[in-house]
């Protein structure tokens, strides 16, 4: 019974803003405990079985037997299931057929030549959106990297440099989506997955000395107030995907649009003249009606440090007010749809990031209050 007790136990454990930040390897899950939760979990790795745990909890928590025996087995289940390590099902590689016909496009991103070949609109529609701002329009053989996205039936191809890199069921697409986002980081940068601490679904602004992560639920408004920071002199790092590179914990800047929602077209149409003249799209999911909005500036943007959250709610009619606020309520938001790191080092590297960390809850319907904020208080 020890040893497999033992075999639960969190890899770090690591005290972050009066909490207690988990760390599981097998999993690459975090966890965020109070005292008295951790100080039941240390009981019930000090005890070697159900009895020993029952009178550890006895002696120290005054639990009657039937409920230190419930949370004994409460506990076993629940870090049982923090240690399943996701299995991915083994693709055997599909060769790539460039003999079909494809449809070509080509973007300079980051001052390099990326080449795109789409096996139909509908593969195109995914990505190009994202990117269309900067398609060349007049041929090249300049490419720097080339990607190809075939479809066939319902499952995507992904190909980089004609190498195989996965399928991707078309219900999955936003795993697509997200492989292609780290192969294309990886090019701009001559980086490794491995190189990265963790790729966020936040908006980031920066002052090109430091970077502030906006982070919030879908639809609380962090790419429209990334885009009207932009439209008042602030660089749009990145919108809903940050990457932060392990070495130096830095944000790297992704070349994607913003993407901005219906609901608020009335509201950007008055930062940008040429608004209403970008294209509507149907983005086919719960976010409806999509304007791409190009990235105001978007070449040589240096990395930058980072060690502000900012959690995103836009409320009509609310008194602007900016307030710190505790690590467990920004956590669980900030790595939802997030990829973070699995190797120990860089999980390591990640909590020392949150411990230098100011988290901060933004609730907001002023412009100029929140402009003056990110630019007199945030990024000074």
């Amino acid at each position: 019974m020890e040893d497999s007790i033992l075999d639960l136990a969190p890899h770090f454990i690591r005290e972050i803003d009066g909490v207690h930040v988990l760390w599981f390897k097998n999993s690459n899950r975090y966890l965020v405990l109070d005292n008295k939760t951790l100080n039941l979990l240390k009981a019930y790795y000090k005890s070697s079985n159900k009895r020993e745990f029952i009178s550890e909890v006895d002696n120290s928590f005054k639990y009657e037997v039937q409920h230190a025996s419930q949370i004994f087995d409460d506990l076993s289940l629940f870090l049982t299931e923090c240690n399943k390590g996701s299995i991915k099902p083994e693709v055997s590689p599909i060769k790539l057929n460039k003999e079909k016909k494809w449809l070509h496009t080509s973007y300079k991103l980051h001052d390099k030549l990326i080449s795109v070949y789409y096996s139909g609109n509908r593969a195109k529609g995914y990505f190009h959106p994202n990117f269309s701002y900067s398609e060349l329009h007049y041929p090249t053989k300049e490419t720097y990297h080339t990607f190809y996205i075939d479809n066939i039936s319902n499952e995507f191809q992904l190909y980089s440099n004609e190498e195989f890199i996965g399928s991707y069921k078309e219900n999955n697409s936003h795993l697509l989506q997200g492989q292609f986002a780290m192969e294309l980081l990886n090019v701009l940068y001559d980086k490794h997955e491995d190189d990265w601490l963790g790729t966020f679904h936040a908006t980031s602004i920066s002052n090109n000395k430091q970077a502030v992560m906006l982070i919030g639920e879908s639809g609380k408004g962090k790419s429209t107030l990334g885009a009207l920071l932009m439209s008042n002199g602030l660089n749009l790092v990145c919108d809903d995907f940050t990457p932060m590179l392990a070495e130096n914990q830095h944000i790297y800047s992704y070349p994607s649009a913003v993407s901005i929602k219906e609901g608020a077209f009335k509201f950007i149409k008055n930062y940008f003249p040429d608004f209403e003249n970008i294209e509507t799209l149907d983005s086919q999911t719960s976010k409806g009606q999509i304007k791409y909005l190009a990235p105001l500036n978007n070449l040589h943007q240096p990395d930058v440090p980072c060690n502000k959250i900012v959690w995103v709610n836009y409320k009509k009619n609310k008194k602007t007010s900016l307030e710190k606020v505790p690590l467990q309520l920004i956590l669980d938001t900030l790595i939802s749809d997030s990829w973070l790191s699995p190797k120990p080092e860089n999980a390591e590297r990640f909590l020392n990031w949150l411990n230098k960390t100011t988290f901060y809850r933004l609730t907001y319907s002023n412009n100029n209050e929140v402009i003056d904020i990110f630019k007199n208080e945030l990024l000074v």
